[in-house]
Formats: structure tokens, C-alpha cells, sequence
């Protein structure tokens, strides 16, 4: 019996882990945005890195391929295809996708 009826597993209470860079989130980093759980250091455009504000930016559901994508108001302006060519010149990759 464990001390006071409490029972432990191993894993059970781990930190979450963020949704752009896919780490842990530790104590005080933690910022959820659009209902997604991440840093607060990731909350900036994928495009050019420029920290955003909430209200000054927008999640960009076309690219929900390459994971949560937030953008700052001139890159959501930009057409899709230019917006995804450009986030996968800043490295971003397909999630899920199958590796050859």
C-alpha cells in the first residue's frame, strides 16, 4: 500500500509536451493559444520569427500539415502556396508523413 492510498505509475504525471516544437513544456513555459498547447517562446510567426501578441496573429489552418502554424498579420495575408513554400524553406515538415 502506498503512503496515504495514493498509487504512482511511472509516466503518469509527466509535463505536456508542446504541439509547434514537440519538447516539454516545463513549469511557467506554458501558454495555450487556439486551444493548443505550447511554449510561450513558440507562440511566433513560422515565417519570420517576429513574437506575436494574441490578437495580432492568426493560426493558419492550410498548413495544419506542418503542425500548429501561427502567423503575423502580413504573412497571413500572403496566398497559400507562397505561405507554405515559405514555411518549408524555414525548415518545417510534414507531420505523419511517411518517410521513404
Amino acid at each position: 500500500m502506498e503512503p496515504f492510498g495514493i498509487s504512482y505509475r511511472p509516466g503518469e504525471f509527466q509535463n505536456p509536451k508542446c504541439e509547434r516544437c514537440e519538447q516539454e513544456i516545463k513549469t511557467g513555459e506554458k501558454l495555450v493559444m487556439d486551444r493548443k498547447t505550447i511554449h510561450k517562446s513558440c507562440f511566433k510567426c513560422a515565417i519570420c520569427d517576429k513574437i506575436l501578441e494574441h490578437g495580432s496573429s492568426g493560426l493558419d489552418n492550410g498548413l495544419a500539415k506542418y503542425g500548429p502554424i501561427w502567423l503575423c498579420r502580413a504573412h497571413l495575408l500572403l496566398d497559400p502556396t507562397t505561405k507554405e513554400q515559405m514555411v518549408v524553406q524555414k525548415g518545417f515538415k510534414q507531420r505523419g508523413a511517411k518517410k521513404k
